[in-house]
Protein backbone atom coordinates (compact mmCIF):
# COMPACT_ATOMS: atom_id res chain seq x y z
CA UNK A 1 0.00 0.00 0.00
CA UNK A 2 1.45 3.35 -1.02
CA UNK A 3 1.75 6.15 1.50
CA UNK A 4 -0.93 8.71 0.85
CA UNK A 5 0.14 11.36 -1.67
CA UNK A 6 3.70 10.00 -1.82
CA UNK A 7 4.92 10.65 -5.37
CA UNK A 8 6.48 7.73 -7.25
CA UNK A 9 10.26 7.41 -7.43
CA UNK A 10 9.82 7.19 -11.17
CA UNK A 11 7.46 6.31 -13.99
CA UNK A 12 8.30 3.24 -16.07
CA UNK A 13 6.73 2.66 -19.49
CA UNK A 14 6.44 -1.03 -20.35
CA UNK A 15 5.32 -2.34 -23.73
CA UNK A 16 4.92 -5.95 -24.79
CA UNK A 17 3.05 -8.14 -27.22
CA UNK A 18 0.42 -10.41 -25.73
CA UNK A 19 1.94 -13.67 -24.44
CA UNK A 20 5.51 -12.42 -24.82
CA UNK A 21 7.43 -11.69 -21.65
CA UNK A 22 9.41 -8.48 -21.19
CA UNK A 23 11.84 -8.03 -18.30
CA UNK A 24 11.92 -4.62 -16.64
CA UNK A 25 15.04 -3.80 -14.61
CA UNK A 26 14.47 -1.48 -11.64
CA UNK A 27 17.52 -0.38 -9.65
CA UNK A 28 17.08 -0.39 -5.87
CA UNK A 29 19.61 1.12 -3.43
CA UNK A 30 20.03 0.59 0.29
CA UNK A 31 21.00 3.96 1.85
CA UNK A 32 21.68 2.44 5.25
CA UNK A 33 24.91 1.12 6.77
CA UNK A 34 23.32 -2.24 7.51
CA UNK A 35 21.65 -4.98 5.46
CA UNK A 36 17.91 -4.72 4.80
CA UNK A 37 15.19 -6.98 3.44
CA UNK A 38 12.57 -5.25 1.32
CA UNK A 39 9.10 -6.65 0.76
CA UNK A 40 7.87 -6.17 -2.80
CA UNK A 41 4.26 -5.39 -3.65
CA UNK A 42 3.36 -5.82 -7.33
CA UNK A 43 0.07 -4.48 -8.59
CA UNK A 44 -0.91 -4.90 -12.24
CA UNK A 45 -2.13 -7.22 -14.96
CA UNK A 46 0.48 -9.72 -16.21
CA UNK A 47 3.20 -8.74 -13.72
CA UNK A 48 5.45 -11.21 -11.89
CA UNK A 49 8.50 -10.88 -9.67
CA UNK A 50 10.14 -11.98 -6.45
CA UNK A 51 8.19 -11.07 -3.29
CA UNK A 52 11.30 -9.67 -1.60
CA UNK A 53 14.81 -8.40 -2.26
CA UNK A 54 17.76 -8.31 0.15
CA UNK A 55 20.39 -5.59 0.05
CA UNK A 56 23.69 -5.35 1.87
CA UNK A 57 24.74 -2.04 3.47
CA UNK A 58 24.95 0.66 0.80
CA UNK A 59 24.33 -1.91 -1.95
CA UNK A 60 22.65 -1.14 -5.26
CA UNK A 61 20.86 -4.04 -6.91
CA UNK A 62 18.65 -4.61 -9.96
CA UNK A 63 15.17 -5.97 -9.31
CA UNK A 64 13.72 -7.90 -12.26
CA UNK A 65 10.03 -7.44 -12.92
CA UNK A 66 8.41 -9.57 -15.64
CA UNK A 67 5.53 -8.24 -17.72
CA UNK A 68 3.82 -11.14 -19.52
CA UNK A 69 0.35 -10.01 -20.60
CA UNK A 70 -2.08 -12.61 -21.88
CA UNK A 71 -4.05 -10.21 -24.06
CA UNK A 72 -4.22 -6.60 -25.24
CA UNK A 73 -4.27 -4.03 -22.43
CA UNK A 74 -3.53 -0.40 -21.60
CA UNK A 75 -3.38 0.25 -17.87
CA UNK A 76 -1.41 1.52 -14.92
CA UNK A 77 0.29 -0.62 -12.31
CA UNK A 78 2.73 -0.15 -9.47
CA UNK A 79 5.86 -1.67 -7.98
CA UNK A 80 6.32 -0.88 -4.28
CA UNK A 81 9.32 -1.66 -2.06
CA UNK A 82 8.59 -1.75 1.67
CA UNK A 83 11.15 -1.68 4.48
CA UNK A 84 10.69 -1.45 8.24
CA UNK A 85 13.91 0.55 8.40
CA UNK A 86 13.17 3.35 5.93
CA UNK A 87 9.55 3.04 4.88
CA UNK A 88 8.43 2.51 1.34
CA UNK A 89 8.92 3.86 -2.15
CA UNK A 90 7.19 2.99 -5.37
CA UNK A 91 7.27 3.22 -9.15
CA UNK A 92 4.32 3.88 -11.42
CA UNK A 93 4.11 1.39 -14.29
CA UNK A 94 2.41 2.37 -17.54
CA UNK A 95 1.57 -1.03 -19.04
CA UNK A 96 0.69 -1.42 -22.72
CA UNK A 97 0.12 -4.83 -24.29
CA UNK A 98 -0.46 -5.12 -28.02
CA UNK A 99 -2.38 -7.99 -29.61
CA UNK A 100 -0.24 -10.99 -30.52
CA UNK A 101 0.71 -11.34 -34.17
CA UNK A 102 -1.08 -14.06 -36.12
CA UNK A 103 0.99 -17.25 -36.46
CA UNK A 104 1.68 -18.28 -40.06
CA UNK A 105 1.50 -22.04 -40.64
CA UNK A 106 3.81 -23.59 -43.24
CA UNK A 107 2.29 -23.95 -46.72
CA UNK A 108 0.68 -27.40 -47.01
CA UNK A 109 0.47 -29.32 -50.28
CA UNK A 110 -2.02 -32.17 -50.46
CA UNK A 111 -3.52 -34.35 -53.20
CA UNK A 112 -7.21 -33.93 -53.95
CA UNK A 113 -9.22 -36.41 -51.90
CA UNK A 114 -6.55 -36.68 -49.21
CA UNK A 115 -5.04 -34.68 -46.34
CA UNK A 116 -1.61 -33.34 -45.50
CA UNK A 117 -0.40 -31.77 -42.29
CA UNK A 118 1.89 -29.09 -40.86
CA UNK A 119 2.88 -28.23 -37.30
CA UNK A 120 2.60 -24.92 -35.50
CA UNK A 121 4.26 -24.41 -32.10
CA UNK A 122 2.05 -22.81 -29.43
CA UNK A 123 3.73 -21.53 -26.26
CA UNK A 124 2.21 -21.34 -22.81
CA UNK A 125 3.83 -18.37 -21.04
CA UNK A 126 1.69 -18.73 -17.91
CA UNK A 127 1.97 -20.50 -14.56
CA UNK A 128 -1.21 -22.49 -15.26
CA UNK A 129 -1.90 -25.35 -17.66
CA UNK A 130 -3.83 -24.39 -20.80
CA UNK A 131 -6.65 -26.39 -22.36
CA UNK A 132 -7.16 -25.25 -25.93
CA UNK A 133 -10.27 -25.52 -28.02
CA UNK A 134 -10.25 -24.74 -31.73
CA UNK A 135 -12.43 -23.44 -34.51
CA UNK A 136 -11.79 -22.84 -38.20
CA UNK A 137 -13.16 -20.51 -40.85
CA UNK A 138 -13.59 -23.69 -42.97
CA UNK A 139 -13.42 -26.93 -40.97
CA UNK A 140 -13.76 -29.06 -44.10
CA UNK A 141 -10.56 -27.55 -45.51
CA UNK A 142 -8.40 -26.59 -42.48
CA UNK A 143 -8.66 -28.36 -39.15
CA UNK A 144 -6.72 -29.35 -36.03
CA UNK A 145 -5.74 -33.00 -35.66
CA UNK A 146 -6.19 -33.22 -31.90
CA UNK A 147 -4.91 -36.80 -31.54
CA UNK A 148 -1.76 -36.13 -33.58
CA UNK A 149 -1.13 -32.94 -31.57
CA UNK A 150 -0.99 -35.00 -28.38
CA UNK A 151 -2.00 -34.05 -24.84
CA UNK A 152 -5.54 -33.36 -26.09
CA UNK A 153 -4.40 -29.76 -26.73
CA UNK A 154 -3.30 -29.27 -23.10
CA UNK A 155 -0.09 -27.32 -22.53
CA UNK A 156 1.78 -27.48 -19.22
CA UNK A 157 2.95 -24.21 -17.60
CA UNK A 158 5.83 -22.55 -19.48
CA UNK A 159 5.88 -25.37 -22.04
CA UNK A 160 4.97 -25.49 -25.72
CA UNK A 161 2.93 -27.83 -27.91
CA UNK A 162 3.19 -28.61 -31.61
CA UNK A 163 -0.38 -28.29 -32.87
CA UNK A 164 -0.99 -30.34 -36.03
CA UNK A 165 -2.91 -28.44 -38.72
CA UNK A 166 -4.61 -30.53 -41.39
CA UNK A 167 -5.47 -29.45 -44.94
CA UNK A 168 -8.00 -31.13 -47.21
CA UNK A 169 -7.99 -29.34 -50.62
CA UNK A 170 -11.16 -28.68 -52.55
CA UNK A 171 -9.49 -27.51 -55.79
CA UNK A 172 -6.24 -28.24 -57.63
CA UNK A 173 -3.32 -25.89 -58.29
CA UNK A 174 -4.86 -22.99 -56.42
CA UNK A 175 -3.70 -21.56 -53.12
CA UNK A 176 -6.42 -21.76 -50.47
CA UNK A 177 -6.32 -20.04 -47.11
CA UNK A 178 -8.16 -20.09 -43.83
CA UNK A 179 -7.82 -19.11 -40.21
CA UNK A 180 -7.75 -21.42 -37.23
CA UNK A 181 -8.51 -19.95 -33.81
CA UNK A 182 -7.07 -21.69 -30.76
CA UNK A 183 -8.65 -20.54 -27.53
CA UNK A 184 -8.09 -20.94 -23.80
CA UNK A 185 -10.65 -19.51 -21.36
CA UNK A 186 -8.06 -17.63 -19.31
CA UNK A 187 -5.13 -17.10 -21.70
CA UNK A 188 -7.06 -15.84 -24.72
CA UNK A 189 -6.73 -16.51 -28.42
CA UNK A 190 -4.05 -17.65 -30.86
CA UNK A 191 -4.80 -16.94 -34.51
CA UNK A 192 -3.16 -19.33 -36.99
CA UNK A 193 -3.05 -18.39 -40.69
CA UNK A 194 -3.19 -21.58 -42.77
CA UNK A 195 -2.48 -21.95 -46.48
CA UNK A 196 -2.61 -24.98 -48.75
CA UNK A 197 -2.43 -26.01 -52.40
CA UNK A 198 -4.22 -29.00 -53.91
CA UNK A 199 -2.06 -31.18 -56.11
Amino acid sequence: VQAENAPPEGIVDVNAKARQAVIVDVTVKNPLDRAVLLDVDIDGFGLMGDPEISLEAGQEKVYELVFAPLGPADMTGSLTFISEEFGEFWYQLNLVADAADPIPAPLITAPIGSCSFAKVSIDNPTEAALDLSWESTDEQMFFVDVEASGSMLSIAPFESLDVVIGYRPSVMDEKQSGTIILRDQSAGVWEVLAEGIGA
